[in-house]
């Protein structure tokens, strides 16, 4: 049983570690950081700017001290846009990082779907893989599944 869950232990361990990066960088001297100074657009999302740059929504959103959806950028905003820096083999980089979320066990029964316990609970699909470590939609009588109970990512 312990075995089923070291996905889920693993991934909010790295997501820990990631988000202490992120928080370290975005907070450190500014003569150390490595960012440039973007302005918002008319038009832009954090997405957009994510895309654009080929940086995480997470740093931006963190580094900019912004709402985790993102809502509360605005035309003329200058944002700090932190250069990605390579990541060492072996460590995942998700961005879908789940904290301080509740959590339901769940036993999947005959008949279960990975659609079905995902409209029973509401939550997307993807997230419940995600937390899961699932690499396929395949649901087997007896699965052991964590069901995060909250938004996974930031939604700009």
């Amino acid at each position: 049983m312990k075995k089923r869950f070291f996905p889920a232990i693993v991934l909010l361990i790295i997501a820990t570690l990631i988000i202490v990066s992120i928080i370290f960088i975005s907070k450190s001297d500014s003569k150390n950081a490595t960012y440039f100074k973007y302005t918002v657009q008319p038009g832009d999302t954090c997405k957009k700017i994510a895309t654009k740059y080929s940086v995480s929504i997470m740093s931006i959103i963190i580094g900019n001290e912004l709402k985790t959806d993102c809502s509360d950028i605005f035309i003329g905003q200058e944002l700090k846009i932190f250069y990605p820096t390579a990541t060492p083999t072996g460590f995942i980089t998700s961005e879908r990082i789940i904290i301080e979320c509740d959590k339901e066990n769940y036993t999947a029964k005959t008949g279960d779907t990975l659609e079905s316990i995902s409209s029973r609970f509401n939550v997307p699909e993807k997230n419940i893989m995600d937390f899961n470590g699932l690499s396929n939609k395949i649901i087997y009588s007896g699965m052991q599944l964590v069901i995060p109970l909250c938004p996974a990512t930031a939604k700009p």
